[in-house]
């Protein structure tokens, strides 16, 4: 009798036994990529990049526009990088950030009024040596971090290795193209765009 082949049956079994395309793109950085046509009952296009943050030759960036738009390519070409992500959320009509940013030590801009706070409950940020950070939000608020770069968020998935309740609510229940950063216990950084 010839072998059985048992097809995945979890979400988390299909994404396991993928066809993952996978380029090295530098020492540090390496690309992955997925497509899936029964991923959460629907199509979808998966992108990951894993950086080893353990190299001298890397840094990171979070280059932003105050008003207009910006390609992803274009902000990455801006600083030089070899791979980029887009981050946050922004303003549909005008452009620009809707949730706070500080880079290198300046506000540039705080989370409009009235934007819902599990949608800016999580930071990414760079310390003062350029090194990556994930933060809940302060009580005291996103001004108090003494990060000199943050960028808020959200949201929150995991932190500390423990998933993050969220909140019944469409934006965290509907499918939306999405994007997503955490980092290992092994000093990765793990990127994640799903659309």
């Amino acid at each position: 009798n010839p072998p059985v082949i048992e097809e995945p049956k979890t979400n988390a079994e299909k994404i396991a036994a993928a066809g993952w395309e996978e380029r090295q793109v530098s020492d540090e950085i390496t690309w992955k990529y997925a497509y899936f046509t029964d991923l959460f009952s629907s199509n979808q296009s998966v992108t990951v990049f894993e950086i080893d943050l353990n190299s001298d030759n890397l840094s990171l960036a979070i280059p932003h526009v105050n008003s207009g738009f910006i390609k992803t390519s274009d902000a990455a070409w801006s600083v030089g990088a070899i791979a980029a992500i887009n981050g946050s959320y922004f303003d549909t009509t005008n452009g620009g950030s809707t949730t706070f940013l500080k880079k290198d030590g300046t506000v540039v801009t705080q989370t409009r009024s009235g934007f819902t706070w599990y949608r800016e409950n999580a930071g990414f940020g760079l310390d003062e040596d350029g090194n990556p950070v994930i933060i809940q939000k302060p009580s005291a608020g996103w001004s108090s971090t003494s990060h000199p770069t943050m960028l808020a968020s959200g949201p929150m998935l995991v932190m500390n290795g423990e998933e993050i309740e969220q909140v019944d609510q469409a934006f965290t229940q509907n499918r939306h193209p999405r994007t997503a950063i955490g980092l290992t216990n092994d000093n990765k950084l793990i990127a994640v765009v799903v659309d």
